[in-house]
């Protein structure tokens, strides 16, 4: 298999980077740099390509944009949420089924509500955006399924209740439209996981936990896919 494998920053991975040198006896540079391009490596038999796409929302667009122009047989990004569905606790990894823009204006207003933005646009699927690759793997079968919303500000309990029960979003990221639209965008088959840092209903936080997990299921994925 090809697969491009996107990490949003080289600090969170040293176990990954272990792996990948016991696989095969590469792994990307150990100092912190930029990286500008995917790294070609391999795992076992496949080749991957890491790229790591930065934390940022326009970051993660352009290096996504510019690297799916090479065609993968799966995109995969691993990155880090918070929940907003209680249920859900630190240090699980989910798989992101459906990803839902929260944009408002200036004033508040929800860009779909006012029709600023359409939802019969492609790529939109079912109101937002979906993977319809999600039963392509059966590695990813046992990774809980959530809705995920990707919204840039700073969100305190009582607006997280509002967002999970008016747009029944399990979970938000600050980028991860610019990977599931570009991949949706361009027909690049994908999936999303994501690992629990903070839970702001419970107001339970993580991070460690969360960095372990999502490094060890990675390795099970990178293994057994």
């Amino acid at each position: 298999m090809k697969m491009l494998l996107c990490l949003p920053d080289v600090a969170y991975f040293h176990v990954l980077r272990q792996s990948f040198i016991d696989k095969s006896g590469a792994a990307w540079p150990v100092e912190t740099q930029e990286f500008l391009q995917p790294i070609p490596l391999r795992y076992a038999q496949h080749e991957v390509d890491v790229l790591f796409c930065g934390n940022a929302l326009f970051e993660m667009s352009h290096k996504i944009t510019k690297a799916i122009v090479t065609r993968y047989n799966l995109a995969l990004y691993a990155g880090f949420s918070d929940a907003l569905n209680p249920s859900i606790s630190v240090g699980t990894v989910v798989n992101v089924i459906k990803e839902k823009p929260l944009l408002f204006d200036t004033m508040g207003a929800d860009l779909y509500e006012s029709k600023s933005i359409d939802v019969a646009n492609f790529p939109h699927f079912r109101g937002g955006f979906v993977n319809m690759n999600n039963s392509y793997l059966n590695i990813f079968v046992d990774f809980k399924k959530v809705v995920s919303g990707t919204i840039a500000q700073k969100i305190d309990a009582p607006l997280a209740a509002e967002l999970f029960q008016k747009y029944k979003t399990d979970v938000l990221t600050m980028n991860g439209i610019g990977f599931v639209y570009n991949c949706m965008f361009e027909r690049q088959p994908f999936y999303q996981i994501s690992a629990v840092k903070k839970n702001i209903a419970t107001q339970t936080i993580d991070m460690n936990l969360a960095i372990e997990q999502l490094n060890l299921n990675l390795i099970e994925i990178l293994k057994y896919i």
